[in-house]
C-alpha cells in the first residue's frame, strides 16, 4: 500500500491570519500544514489552525518546531480531517511576512515524534543534511531563513519555495525510496529556522495480512 502525496498548497501574506483556499480531504488522509515565519509570528496558541468550520483542528508535531529568537519560526502541525473541500486558516501571533503550505498523505500513519528538529543559528551554513530516519519513511520539512536565496534538494518535492520581505521559506516532503536525505543550499551567512518530521507508511500488501494478525494476536493478549 503505497503512500501517496495527493497534493501540496501554499499561501503568503503580510497578514496575521492566512488562507489557504480549497484543499481537498479524502477520509483517512493525514493534513500537514508547515510554516516559515518572522521571528515576532507564530501559529497562535488558542485560534490554532482551522479547516472550515473545524475550528483549531490542527495539533503541532512534538519536536518539529523551532524558534530562533529575533530571526524566525519553522513550525510543522498535523490533523485527520472529515473528508470535504474546505479553506484552510492559519492564524497567527503577529501582523508579519509570513508563508504557510499544506501537503496531504495517503495510506500513512501520524508522524512520529522524534528528535529530528534543527535549530540552526550558524555564521556561514552552507548546507543542511537531515538523515535520522528510517528507510521507507516519508519526510517533511520546513525552513525560515534571512539569506537572500536558498536551493532546494534535487529529490525534494516542494511544498513551498517562496521568499517574503526581504527573507526566504522553504519547505518540502522526499519519499523514503530517495534516500531520507533532505538538503537545502543557503547563498549566505545568516541563522536557519528548521524543523522536519517523518511519516511511517502503512505496510504494503505482501506484509499487511501478517501485520494484522500480529496485531490482532496482540490484542486477545
Amino acid at each position: 500500500m503505497a503512500a501517496i502525496l495527493v497534493a501540496t498548497y501554499n499561501a503568503q501574506a503580510n497578514a496575521d491570519t492566512i488562507t489557504i483556499s480549497n484543499v481537498v480531504i479524502v477520509a483517512g488522509d493525514l493534513c500537514i500544514v508547515t510554516t516559515a515565519t518572522d521571528a515576532g509570528s507564530s501559529i497562535h496558541a488558542t485560534d490554532g489552525i482551522d479547516f472550515g468550520s473545524d475550528l483549531d483542528a490542527f495539533s503541532p508535531v512534538p519536536n518539529a518546531q523551532a524558534f530562533l529568537t529575533n530571526e524566525a519560526n519553522a513550525q510543522i502541525h498535523d490533523a485527520r480531517l472529515s473528508a470535504g473541500t474546505e479553506d484552510i486558516v492559519i492564524h497567527l501571533t503577529a501582523k508579519a511576512q509570513n508563508i504557510c503550505g499544506v501537503a496531504v498523505f495517503r495510506n500513512v500513519f501520524d508522524p512520529v515524534n522524534g528528535n529530528i528538529r534543527v535549530q540552526v543559528n550558524e555564521s556561514s551554513p552552507t548546507t543542511l543534511v537531515i538523515a535520522e530516519v528510517a528507510i521507507g519513511d516519508i519526510v517533511v520539512d520546513t525552513l525560515r531563513t534571512p539569506d537572500s536565496s536558498i536551493t532546494i534538494g534535487a529529490d525534494q518535492t516542494a511544498i513551498f519555495d517562496l521568499s517574503a520581505g526581504g527573507e526566504h521559506g522553504g519547505s518540502s516532503t522526499q519519499s523514503g525510496a530517495d534516500g531520507n536525505i533532505m538538503t537545502w543550499s543557503f547563498s549566505g551567512t545568516n541563522a536557519v529556522a528548521y524543523a522536519c518530521c517523518r511519516i511511517p507508511t502503512l505496510p504494503d500488501n505482501e506484509h499487511l495480512s501478517f501485520y494484522r494478525t500480529t496485531v490482532n494476536t496482540l490484542l486477545r493478549m
